[in-house]
């Protein structure tokens, strides 16, 4: 089974959550031949192996019981591939709309076709990425670690958590014994990559704090959660509502990756911004970590890829000398990651501007060459003071919108324990009732509404609710469930918002709905009348102090 995906990683308005990573269930895989296929020799053996012979090696070594089955009509349509091309196949979709997942496996009739059949797939997964990047950045973190290759006749397309797996198993269908006819797309290692726990015990005191790019450290386990605050979108700004939580894990080094998602037009306007902004975010984590150093990491380059009229690298080298001002008026260290980039060839994900998992170790290696983290001894390691709550929610999930998402960009919870799609509403939690049937929580935590308020009105609200509710009870009748009332938002929220005047009402509706189920019902009210609470700038999500107080709160309800 695969854990949540909406990563710790993720900024509160587009939780990617970072890593993703994670488990999830699939549906039945079918496979199909077209052709007929002659005998063969023992010299001819693996030529004459068909897609369908592959795909059970597969399914052996991985569990696809329960992938989507698609015929030849869908093989053309998602990847514009004529079926007369094609001796056999197999192609595997995700069963809802929300989960990325996808493998494929053709066989060419003819290997002069192979090459274009690699390019239309790699246009299908472009495509794929572009719908998935704003919407559900956790899957879309699986598309960016796509394996897509060719082998012989073959062309293997693998998106998954278990990408690994089913590469490997597809590689030893094939016996190693076919000659790639295009370049291989997998994340192989270099020989001399150093193990992850080396890297692990370098960065130990370390935290990295920067969007997404940075998030991308956390993949392939190269780093643990509690060193790494990478947020999807994130901006100089965002980053500035989170400082407290730096300071939190008391690194002694601090390297701060952004820039990307501060370059807009106007570019004049959002440079002068971004400098006032990442000039706060310095001067703050300097005063509340006076004994911390400091590392500005430069923006990194976009690829040729990236379309006109996006990113460019002229921009980014104009951000890149204003950080280098930034760096020596605020008295810290600049550090300039293009040798990286001069020195290697780096693999871009699709969008080009992200990264493949192997570009990771080749940062930290230049990290430490550049930095005196090495040679300093740690006297300490970054402190990850959540133990207590992921052991007392370890048996639960939380389901939500961007507040509950934040339990796992605060790595307050582990990710397996929330499920939190950006932006999320009712209807798109409905979505996600099968990945949380397949953790199987004894306890479950609702806290939604924020973005229903402003959509539906309130009973249209509540018979959505009923509709979540019913749905989980029939696939886990045994489970606790607890609606947690809407929070309150701020003055100047509620002036932006008139409807969230509704709040109050619209918890009342819970409250009704929770007595008729016969289920628990938390009202959330008391945190914020005996607490000072801290917002965002949005004045809808809060400031890291309010999740300490909100899971100190509910944890009596855990049994």
């Amino acid at each position: 089974m695969r854990k949540n995906r909406y990563w710790k990683g993720a900024s509160n308005h587009m939780l990617h959550y970072f890593k993703m990573f994670n488990k999830k269930s699939f549906v039945t895989m079918m496979v199909f031949t077209i052709g007929v296929l002659t005998g063969c020799s023992s010299k001819e053996e693996m030529t004459h192996l068909s897609a369908v012979e592959v795909g059970e090696k597969i399914k052996q070594d991985v569990n696809l019981d329960e992938m989507q089955e698609e015929d030849i009509e869908q093989l053309q349509n998602l990847y514009d591939i004529r079926a007369e091309e094609v001796e056999s196949f197999i192609l595997n979709l995700a069963s809802t709309n929300v989960q990325a997942d996808e493998v494929a496996v053709i066989k060419a009739k003819d290997a002069e076709n192979v090459a274009d059949m690699k390019e239309k797939i790699a246009n299908r997964v472009q495509d794929k990425a572009k719908s998935f990047q704003d919407y559900l950045p956790a899957e879309y973190a699986l598309i960016e670690n796509h394996v897509l290759k060719t082998k012989g006749n073959f062309v293997f397309l693998a998106i998954s958590e278990e990408v690994d797996q089913i590469e490997r198993a597809f590689d030893e269908a094939l016996n190693g014994n076919l000659p790639s006819t295009a370049s291989n797309d997998s994340n192989d290692q270099d020989p001399n990559q150093q193990p992850n726990s080396s890297y692990q015990s370098t960065f130990s005191n370390s935290v990295f704090v920067g969007d997404s790019i940075i998030g991308g450290l956390t993949n392939d386990d190269l780093l643990d959660d509690i060193h790494v605050m990478g947020g999807l979108g994130a901006t100089a700004e965002f980053t500035l509502e989170y400082v407290d939580e730096v300071v939190r894990r008391k690194p002694e080094y601090v390297f701060l990756s952004l820039g990307q998602n501060n370059i807009e037009e106007p570019v004049k306007e959002s440079k002068e911004n971004f400098e006032n902004q990442y000039s706060k975010l310095v001067r703050e984590i300097q005063e509340k970590l006076p004994n911390a150093k400091i590392y500005m990491l430069s923006i990194t380059p976009v690829s040729s890829d990236v379309p006109e009229g996006n990113l460019s690298n002229k921009d980014i080298d104009d951000f890149n000398l204003a950080l280098q001002d930034i760096a020596e008026t605020e008295d810290v260290d600049y550090i300039d990651l293009s040798p990286i980039f001069e020195n290697n060839d780096i693999r871009y994900a699709e969008d080009g501007s992200h990264f493949q998992n192997d570009f990771y170790p080749l940062l930290l290696d230049y990290l430490k060459e550049e930095t005196d983290i090495e040679t300093q001894s740690q006297k300490s390691r970054v402190i990850d003071s959540n133990d207590e709550y992921k052991q007392i929610f370890k048996n639960s999930v939380f389901m939500g919108d961007d507040i509950i998402g934040s339990l796992t960009y605060l790595d307050k919870l582990n990710e397996e324990n929330v499920i939190a799609p950006s932006g999320a509403t009712l209807d798109l939690l409905q979505l996600n009732v099968e990945q949380l049937v397949n953790q199987k929580p004894e306890h479950i935590f609702i806290l939604t509404g924020s973005n229903d308020i402003t959509i539906v009105d309130q009973e249209e609200f509540i018979e959505k609710y009923v509709k979540l509710i019913n749905s989980i009870q029939e696939e886990l009748p045994s489970a606790k469930i607890n609606i947690l009332s809407i929070p309150p938002v701020s003055e100047d929220a509620l002036r932006k918002e008139p409807r969230y005047e509704n709040i109050e009402a619209y918890n009342q509706s819970l409250q009704d709905l929770a007595a008729t189920e016969k289920i628990n019902y938390i009202d959330l009210s008391p945190i914020f009348k005996n607490n000072t609470i801290q917002y965002t700038k949005n004045g809808i999500h809060f400031k890291p102090e309010f999740y300490s107080l909100f899971l100190d709160y509910i944890k009596d309800d855990v049994d």
